[in-house]
């Protein structure tokens, strides 16, 4: 069953009167104030342990006056079924991808040291595959070494691997880690990329990051002790569970010299991650020779963000051949981002760079969108596919081309546009990143409108009960008007949503 233009339409307006006021996403399970102002309860909680007032209205409230709203939670659930009754829209074919001359390898040649140990991080953040059926007998297991192998120093702060230590008695999964410091009897103290810490970690279980221990499991198995030798025929009896296994990391390969053209340098901006996260971000910059930035600029190339993947029980079961990284907040960055078509890809990319020790392919890193819009699939690819179409044709300089979503607008941002609302500033700036055009007043725009007629003249305002003071010579032109939803949401699917309301004057 198929919803009418106009309900669809109605339900979209119905949708955004359905929001929290503080992520500005669709209400999970709503909590409701003595004020009656509705959030969603994460964000209501977060809220009142900074301040114990309403984010809305500023009035006094504690926490034990939260109450769940059961009759809100009943309409958003209707809700919710309606809008799933909507059409689907359809991914980009891959037709429309475009080769482009902007892509060259800044890394060196194709590293040979690939890590094959399954370690913590890669279990969690890396795409599965579906290994191939083998017998009980090849399965390999990671027992204790007969002779530990030859140690090394690491320096504090240097990343590196650790090995994991599962045989009877021990369960340490190991994984990406940076040196905190070293003890007075050898041992290590490290800090794992995804996990917590682990004291006095001993050198012959440390590597560095990028480096594989083919040689000592070949030892190992040359001439294997008795113990060893028991303990894997105990082990090997056992049924092991399926596991995420990642693929290596493919290095971007050369090129030849008379195929290569100037690429972008490379800039990191960080969306969503930690204080550790941020500093391996840091560290993959300085290997790969990028830089890093805290705030947009045009010079950005690649936005990393923290992903949630969708149906973790389908990949544990291996019933999925590809990761799907989902976006769980909606920041400006991230719509900054795709509306300038940029590579918008999960922190699991680093832990590849780093090691790999070069630039890795991006393509089975990037998002699919936002966690709470997956009918509307690889969001990210169809904005950078855009802009790749576009720089084809383009005449300026690579880092001003984008999207060009809003080329067809003349907006001007009407109102206060006070906290928690999005700052005005910030909802011209997605304007301008669309090539749409900017102007400072009504009085501005009634004279572009005026002028041409080739170009759509919008509005954009906080909410759309506001009473617009438009002057007499806007009789008769065609003027819309929006709230500020409407270039968030447009952002966030990639494509212009419809313009029903139209100004009357």
């Amino acid at each position: 069953m198929m919803l009418h233009a106009t309900v669809a339409r109605a339900l979209d307006a119905f949708a955004t009167q359905m929001r929290c006021p503080i992520c500005l996403e669709a209400l999970e399970r709503p909590f409701s104030l003595p004020c009656n102002h509705c959030f969603c309860e994460a964000c209501i909680n977060t809220a009142l342990s900074f301040a114990t007032t309403c984010p809305v209205c500023k009035a006094a409230v504690r926490k034990r006056t939260l109450r769940h709203d059961g009759s809100v939670q009943r309409i958003q659930d209707a809700l919710q079924k309606l809008m799933a009754m909507r059409p689907v829209v359809e991914a980009p074919p891959p037709a429309a991808t475009m080769p482009t001359s902007i892509c060259i390898d800044l890394c060196s040649e194709e590293s040979d040291e690939q890590s094959n140990s399954i370690t913590q991080a890669t279990q969690i953040d890396a795409p599965p595959i579906v290994p191939v059926a083998a017998p009980e007998a090849e399965m390999h297991e990671i027992l204790p070494p007969a002779t530990p192998p030859r140690t090394q120093v690491f320096a504090g702060g240097q990343v590196v691997e650790v090995s994991a230590r599962t045989w009877p008695g021990i369960n340490k999964l190991g994984g990406t880690a940076w040196i905190v410091r070293r003890n007075d009897d050898g041992t290590y103290n490290v800090k794992y990329v995804l996990g917590g810490r682990e004291g006095r970690v001993d050198p012959a279980y440390i590597r560095s990051a990028g480096t594989s221990n083919d040689n000592n499991n070949n030892s190992d198995d040359a001439n294997p002790s008795p113990a060893t030798s028991s303990a894997r025929a105990t082990l090997s009896r056992k049924r092991l569970s399926p596991a995420i296994e990642s693929p290596p990391p493919v290095p971007l390969k050369k090129k030849k010299a008379a195929q290569s053209t100037i690429r972008e340098a490379l800039v990191f901006l960080c969306s969503g991650l930690n204080h550790d996260e941020k500093t391996l971000v840091e560290s993959c910059a300085q290997l790969l020779g990028a830089t890093t930035v805290h705030e947009w600029t045009e010079s950005v190339t690649h936005v990393i963000v923290k992903c949630q993947h969708a149906a973790p029980m389908r990949q544990k079961l291996q019933l999925s051949d590809k990761v799907k990284r989902w976006v769980k907040i909606r920041s400006i960055k991230y719509l900054k981002a795709v509306v300038s078509g940029r590579w918008i890809v999960s922190d699991a990319w680093i832990l590849a760079c780093v090691k790999a020790k070069a630039l890795v392919s991006e393509e089975s890193y990037e998002v699919q969108g936002l966690l709470k819009v997956q009918h509307v699939p690889e969001i990210a690819k169809k904005a950078r596919l855009l802009r790749q179409a576009n720089l084809a044709t383009a005449t300026c300089l690579p880092s001003a081309v984008g999207t060009r979503l809003f080329a067809s607008l003349v907006c001007v941002v009407y109102g206060n546009f006070a906290s928690p609302l999005p700052p005005k500033h910030e909802i011209g700036s997605l304007v301008r990143l669309g090539d749409g055009t900017v102007v400072a007043s009504l009085d501005e725009l009634v004279r572009t409108a005026a002028q041409t007629s080739s170009r759509t003249c919008v509005v954009i305002v906080e909410a759309m009960d506001v009473v617009l003071p438009l002057p007499t010579t806007a009789a008769g032109l065609t003027i819309y008007a929006v709230g500020y939803e409407w270039v968030l949401d447009s952002v966030s699917e990639c494509a212009l949503k419809p313009l029903a309301h139209l100004l009357q004057t």
